[in-house]
């Protein structure tokens, strides 16, 4: 790649004309008049070319974070801009305005001032031949430029947006604001005026006056304290004394102290102001400030942890809606539990951690008994062993230890790990067993497995399906799959469903599909070619090693098979079609030899019978001699 390099001379004219008094200083022109000089392979350029422009502050890393770009592109980045400038270069000279908002992107010459005197230009140059280059040196820019961070100086004050650092030696911080208010306990001397407390706050003389007025029975006014002491400390209204407690005289008004009030000039004030819309503002409620209780509106700032709605000792809280309860949390040593719905629902004291969700009636409660356990709704559920769950539905029941009722009605999870999906009146009784859904259901066996109408999966690993007939079907022995599908049975190996085999309603085999039309390659059979190789083929009994020895089987080896005619998937079975097509062709095979050897004997025995018909004819004549 060819070499190409530059020099660079910045200049910037800044026009500040002379003025008096309040005269202010001219603009100064925008724009950074930069003039450069490129050469391509030591050679001044000549032509057009692309620019890009950035100014650029030392990032401490070795590299630079751009303050300014020609496009405003690749702000904050050490990347050269995303678009160019073109401009013309004349002898390796050319000319442009950085800044002017015309040719290049605008700038805000702030820049010279937050860069603390470490502005760098640097410029990258495509000629079209040798692609996007970054010319060297960068330049550190000359004091010139740093001129525009003077203008705000000197169109400085009211409204010129010029922000001093320090005043008089100090920092904003050290004054008070223009407008701004003291708390009380800056006011550490004198008095206040009359005049400069609020209209809102009661005179002494007014509290006395309104207590002497209003007091009286019936007001409804009930103190907690009288000088700090309780009711008991005072003789009721109806009281008697010793003759010798009277000692003098009697009692003046004149006696009881100016600053106690008389029950006459409160008692009527406070029932005057008290009410809804009274504005009557407490300043505090049984020594708690308002931002400590929780707002029917609700609450802002609150600290999770901190702030929580509920109790702290261990007594169960209840929400109600119309007056009836609708959730209850009953606290216990490691988890709560929670019943919601109907009031009559319930988790028994001895558990923890347990939820019900809702759903319940009077006379179908939801209820639980065991720890962690679940009831998501529905009515009459129970769930009585740990980690139960029944989601819904109607009088279901998960007895078992981590039982499942999914819904439904009357159905019963009692085996452990045992589920129910759902339908009516079904029973998993077995260790991990599961009903899929149906009626009439039990699922016995250890992972036993039932589903539809009255199927009973009695042994372990036992998996049996009942249709809609209304009769029991049992499996019979464990591992055992079982099914009951009085309109047949269809199992197929595609997925556009062409291939596979069926069971007839009430049929007894299986049907192969063999339609022409599901068929392909088709090619000729040599019947008497498979009539010999079925004639070599080893026939045996025998056994599977899964059976008992006394089970015998008759027919080929699938090896054997596969090596003569290559039939099928693999060696090591043999489909009933491919079975039933080698017989076909050995019959036919022998069909054609028999009928050879038919034909050959019959010809015989014309040629035979026609030979002895001219050897009777030979006898009858030497007879008539």
């Amino acid at each position: 790649m060819k070499r190409m390099a530059y020099v660079t001379v910045l200049a910037a004219a800044i026009l500040i004309a002379a003025y008096t008094g309040t005269a202010r200083a001219q603009l100064i022109p925008p724009g950074i008049n930069h003039q450069g000089l490129v050469k391509v392979n030591g050679a001044p350029y000549t032509g057009t070319g692309s620019f890009y422009f950035a100014l650029s502050v030392p990032d401490g890393l070795g590299g630079f974070s751009n303050l300014w770009t020609s496009d405003g592109s690749q702000m904050h980045t050490s990347n050269r801009p995303d678009g160019p400038i073109t401009l013309s270069v004349n002898e390796g000279h050319y000319n442009v305005a950085l800044g002017d908002g015309s040719t290049t992107n605008g700038m805000d010459y702030s820049i010279f001032k937050s860069s603390g005197g470490q502005l760098w230009l640097r410029v990258w140059f495509n000629d079209g031949v040798n692609g996007i280059q970054k010319l060297s040196p960068d330049q550190p820019l000359s004091s010139v430029p740093y001129a525009f961070a003077a203008q705000s100086l000197m169109s400085g004050g009211t409204g010129s947006g010029v922000d001093a650092d320090l005043l008089d030696g100090q920092h904003a911080a050290s004054f008070a604001a223009g407008s701004h208010t003291h708390a009380a306990s800056a006011i550490t001397s004198g008095f206040l005026e009359e005049d400069r407390i609020p209209g809102g706050i009661a005179r002494l003389y007014q509290i006395i006056y309104q207590v002497k007025e209003d007091d009286g029975a019936g007001s409804g006014v009930d103190a907690d304290l009288l000088d700090g002491m309780e009711s008991s400390s005072f003789a009721t209204s109806a009281h008697t004394h010793a003759a010798s407690a009277i000692t003098s005289g009697t009692l003046d008004d004149a006696r009881i102290p100016a600053s106690v009030a008389r029950d006459s000039e409160i008692i009527s004030s406070i029932l005057a102001a008290d009410g809804a819309g009274s504005l009557l503002d407490a300043d505090l409620l049984d020594g708690k400030q308002a931002d400590q209780f929780w707002s029917i509106t609700g609450n802002s700032g609150t600290m999770p942890g901190t702030n929580f709605v509920g109790t702290t000792d261990n007594i169960a809280l209840e929400i109600k809606v119309n007056n009836t309860r609708a959730m209850r949390i009953e606290p216990n040593t490691y988890s709560p539990n929670i019943s919601g719905g109907y009031s009559g629902n319930s988790v028994h004291s001895l558990a923890s951690g347990s939820i019900i969700g809702g759903g319940g009636a009077d006379s179908h409660p939801n209820r639980i008994t065991g720890s962690y356990c679940f009831i998501g709704g529905g009515q009459g559920n129970s769930a009585s062993n740990s980690l139960t769950t029944v989601s819904g539905g109607y009088s279901n029941t998960a007895s078992g230890g981590v039982a499942t009722v999914g819904g439904g009605e009357s159905n019963t999870a009692s085996g452990d790990r045992s589920t129910v999906s759902g339908g009516m009146n079904n029973t998993a009784s077995g260790v991990c067993s599961a009903i899929g859904g149906g009626e009439g259901n039990a699922a016995r066996g250890y992972s036993s497995f039932a589903a539809g109408t009255r199927a009973k999966a009695n042994h372990e690993g036992a998996f049996v399906w009942g249709d809609s007939t209304d009769a029991d079907v049992a499996s019979s022995a464990n591992n055992q799959f079982t099914a009951r599908a009085a309109g047949g049975v269809r199992f197929y190996s595609n997925a556009g469903l062409t291939t596979g085999v069926s069971l007839a309603a009430g049929g007894g085999s299986w049907t192969a599909v063999s339609d022409r039309n599901q068929k392909e390659n088709v090619a000729p059979v040599d019947c008497g070619e498979v009539l010999d190789k079925v004639a070599e083929l080893p026939v045996s009994t025998w056994n599977y090693t899964s059976q008992d020895a006394s089970i015998r089987h008759m027919g080929p080896m699938a090896q054997d098979l596969y090596a003569a005619f290559g039939l099928g998937e693999s060696d090591t079975g043999i489909t009933t079609i491919d079975a039933d097509g080698v017989a076909l062709a050995a019959i036919q095979g022998l069909n054609e030899r028999l009928e050879t050897r038919l034909n050959e004997k019959e010809a015989r025995i014309v040629k035979l019978e026609a030979e002895l018909e001219e050897m009777k004819s030979i006898i009858k004549q030497l007879a008539a001699r």
